[in-house]
C-alpha cells in the first residue's frame, strides 16, 4: 500500500469566545451556529481568509475552517487567524493555540524543538506567549497567548492577528505522515473577558476559571447525573465521578455540549441507558463500563467533537463506537450484540458530513458468539475525511456478513499492531507485516 506525503491534510478549526465579567456570575447568550459566544456587551469575532490551493494565496473570502491538501516538506502556506472586537467595551483577550499529533510532529522537527516554530508572522509587540500545555493523553500541545498591545487592551474595533503562515517541518517523513495521515489539525480558541472591573487580565481570567471550572463531585443517583449534565454551558471546565452503578430511566442518556470540557471518571461503576453517550465538546471518559441497551451505537463523538476513552468497556445491543469527530481509544473493551438486521459495526468512523479520525491504541474488541450473520464489521470507515489508525489492540473472531476492516468511499485505514483473528494485511501501513500464526494474525515493523 502506497502512502506518500503530499496526502497530508491540515484542517483549522476557529473557536471565538467572549465573556463579561463581574462580582457576580456572568452573563451568557450562545451562537452555536458561527461558533462564536458572546456573553453580555462584549463580542469577538474569529475568522481567517480562504486559501486558494492554486496560488497558495489567500483570498479576500472570510472563513471559520481551511482544509489543505497536498502538502509537503518544507513548504510555507498563508494561515492567518484573525480575532476582531466587534463589541462596545474594553476585553481582555487570550488565544490557544493547539496542534494535534504532538509526539508525531516532535520526532520530525527533533529533540528539543519548540513546535511553535511553525508559526510564523507572531508579532511579540501584540502577542505574548503565557505557557504551553502538554496533553499526553489527547497527544496535544497548546500554546497560550495573552494580548498585550494597548496596555492589554483590546479595544472594539481592534483586530489582532495570531499569525500569518505556517511551516511543514522539513524532518517530516513518509512514515511521519502515515500516522497522521488526514488527523494534522491546528485549533485556534480565542477567549475575552471585560475589561471594566479587573484589576489586569491575569485577575480577569482567573474569575472566568472559577466560574467555568465545575467540579460535580460523586454522583449516584440518576436524577442528579441528569441534572449535572443540564446545567453545563459553553466554556464550562467540568468534572464528575461515579459513586456507583446507575441506570437512567428510559429514553434518557449523556449529552456532552458542544463547547465543553469533561472529564468522566466512571470510577470502576457501570452506566446503563438505552440511548449513547454523544460528546459534542472536549471529554476524557475513564475507568468503568457503558451498557446501552439499544439497536444503534453506545458511544458518539459529534462533528467537532473529541473524545478519549480510557480503560472504557462499552457493551451494546447494537454498534459500538461512532465517531464523527475525532477519538482516541485507549485500551479497555467493546462488546456488540447487534441484532439488528442492518449491520451494526465496533467502530464507525464517518467522514462524508464530518472529519471523523480515530485512533485505536489497544483494547479487546469483539462480537456476542450468537448471530454473527447480522454484525458488521470491526472497523468501518466510510467518507474521503474519515481516518483510522491502529496501533493495537485483540480483534477477534469477524462476522459472517460483511468484511471485518471496511474503507469505504476513499476512508483511510492504516494498522501498525495489533492482534487479529483474521487476515488485515491489505491494511497494514507500509514497513510493517501480519504474520499468522494458529489463526492470529499479529502486526509488527519488518
Amino acid at each position: 500500500m502506497k502512502r506518500k506525503i503530499t496526502a497530508l491534510c491540515l484542517v483549522i478549526a476557529l473557536l471565538a469566545v467572549a465573556v463579561v465579567g463581574g462580582t457576580m456570575a456572568y452573563f451568557t447568550d450562545t451562537e452555536t451556529v458561527t461558533n462564536v459566544f458572546t456573553f453580555g456587551n462584549v463580542e469577538i469575532d474569529l475568522f481567517e481568509h480562504k486559501w486558494d490551493p492554486t496560488t497558495n494565496l489567500l483570498t479576500n473570502e472570510k472563513v471559520e475552517t481551511n482544509d489543505y491538501f497536498g502538502i509537503v516538506p518544507g513548504a510555507i502556506y498563508p494561515k492567518n487567524p484573525t480575532v476582531e472586537n466587534t463589541g462596545d467595551t474594553n476585553a481582555y483577550l487570550r488565544v490557544n493555540v493547539t496542534v494535534n499529533n504532538y509526539s508525531v510532529l516532535k520526532a520530525a522537527i527533533g529533540v528539543g524543538a519548540n513546535l511553535g516554530q511553525i508559526f510564523a508572522g507572531h508579532d511579540e509587540t501584540v502577542w505574548a506567549l503565557a505557557n504551553v500545555s502538554e496533553d499526553a493523553t489527547a497527544d496535544t500541545v497548546t500554546y497560550i497567548y495573552n494580548y498585550i498591545a494597548n496596555n492589554g487592551l483590546f479595544a472594539p474595533g481592534a483586530t489582532a492577528v495570531v499569525f500569518d503562515s505556517f511551516t511543514v517541518p522539513t524532518g517530516l517523513t513518509s512514515a511521519h505522515a502515515d500516522k497522521m495521515n488526514g488527523t494534522f489539525k491546528i485549533t485556534v480558541n480565542a477567549e475575552a473577558i471585560q475589561a471594566e472591573g479587573f484589576n489586569n487580565a491575569n485577575d480577569a481570567f482567573a474569575a472566568y476559571s472559577a466560574q467555568h471550572t465545575k467540579d460535580l463531585g460523586n454522583i449516584g443517583a440518576a436524577e442528579d447525573i441528569m441534572n449535572a449534565f443540564a446545567n453545563l454551558g459553553n466554556g464550562d471546565d467540568a468534572s464528575l465521578t461515579l459513586a456507583g452503578s446507575v441506570t437512567l430511566p428510559a429514553g434518557e442518556g449523556i449529552e456532552i455540549p458542544a463547547g465543553v470540557d469533561m472529564d468522566i471518571n466512571f470510577n470502576g461503576q457501570t452506566l446503563t441507558s438505552d440511548k449513547a453517550l454523544v460528546n459534542e465538546g472536549d471529554a476524557e471518559i475513564s475507568d468503568g463500563t457503558l451498557d446501552v441497551n439499544t439497536t444503534g451505537y453506545g458511544a458518539q463523538t459529534a462533528i467537532g467533537g473529541t473524545t478519549v476513552y480510557n480503560e472504557m468497556h462499552i457493551l451494546t445491543d447494537g454498534g459500538g463506537v461512532n465517531v464523527w469527530g475525532t477519538a482516541v481509544w485507549n485500551d479497555g473493551s467493546v462488546t456488540t450484540n447487534s441484532v439488528n438486521t442492518n449491520p451494526r459495526h465496533v467502530f464507525y468512523v464517518a467522514g462524508a458530513e464530518g472529519a471523523g479520525h480515530l485512533t485505536i491504541n489497544g483494547g479487546e474488541f469483539k462480537f456476542s458468539p450468537t448471530n454473527l450473520t447480522r454484525k458488521g464489521s470491526y472497523i468501518c470507515a466510510q467518507g474521503t475525511n474519515a481516518t483510522v489508525i491502529v496501533n493495537g489492540g485483540t480483534f477477534h473472531k469477524p462476522s459472517t456478513r460483511t468484511a471485518p476492516i471496511q474503507a469505504l468511499d476513499g476512508a483511510t485505514v492504516l494498522i501498525y499492531g495489533g492482534t487479529f483473528q483474521f487476515d488485515p494485511s491489505a491494511f497494514v501501513a507500509e514497513g510493517y507485516q501480519a504474520v499468522e500464526s494458529a489463526g492470529w494474525w499479529t502486526v509488527t515493523a519488518k
